[in-house]
């Protein structure tokens, strides 16, 4: 199976420019034959697309059965290629970062919400913007995948839990704005070490955005804290790789 990995732009709050841009590479990606292509944290809104201000982010948070989404799963059937993003999810009154994976059938495999709270502005009012409560496995094409978002797999209860699994690929969408030398000069090893227990490609995935402090692009193949496969930071692009 081949698996791309986008580091692609975004625009914070722009749900018809990201939303364009994931229908405009699942057709590359069916031209490359890629069987799953992948983006980063929250990429649907932008990872800063939301105001903390409940009544006004009811409008901008998504429901998983979205018109939005539903044109994005029809692209995947029609492409025969599986997708998986980032959006800002709401379910009822309630929000949460979440990570949906739709099958090249355009049905959805998989909604992982967020386990940790780092997401979140510390004004947050906890009772309408959640966490998730656990990992879950599901399956695609012969792989066992799970999915975990960004500082997830920096707390230690939550990664036992995700070496736990046994899972074939692990999705790690994210968005980091590490500069591209101290990202190089420490922090990528940082990264592929911090996940090295977990006993499948750890597949990192991050986003392109262009501005005082955006998020760098780049994304890696952790394997065994060592980076198997990366597209560099700073580049913005997609990472082709086979399980």
């Amino acid at each position: 199976m081949l698996i791309a990995l986008a580091a692609e732009l975004f625009k914070n709050g722009d749900v018809k420019f990201n939303s364009d841009m994931i229908l405009k590479k699942i057709m590359l990606a069916s031209s490359e034959n890629v069987s799953l292509i992948c983006f980063g944290e929250a990429f649907l809104q932008g990872f800063d697309g939301l105001t903390w201000d409940h009544e006004k982010d009811s409008e901008i948070a998504l429901t998983a059965n979205d018109p939005v989404i539903e044109k994005i799963k029809l692209a995947a059937a029609q492409s025969s290629v599986a997708v998986s993003f980032g959006y800002i999810e709401r379910s009822a009154e309630v929000f949460y970062s979440s990570n949906i994976f739709i099958s090249d059938s355009g049905k959805i495999l998989n909604n992982f919400r967020r386990l940790s709270p780092g997401w979140k502005v510390p004004y947050a009012d906890n009772l309408y913007y959640k966490e998730g409560k656990d990992f879950s496995l599901f399956e695609y094409m012969g792989k066992k995948m799970a999915t975990a978002i960004c500082g997830d797999l920096w707390y230690d209860d939550i990664l036992a839990k995700a070496q736990s699994l046994c899972a074939d690929v692990f999705l790690w969408p994210l968005y980091v704005s590490y500069s591209v030398n101290d990202w190089e000069d420490g922090i990528k090893q940082e990264y592929a070490q911090r996940v090295a227990g977990i006993d499948a490609p750890v597949l990192m995935i991050n986003s392109f955005l262009p501005e005082k402090d955006g998020a760098m692009g780049g994304c890696c193949v952790f394997r065994d804290g060592r980076v198997e496969r990366e597209l560099k930071m700073g580049d913005r692009g997609l990472l082709i790789f086979e399980v």
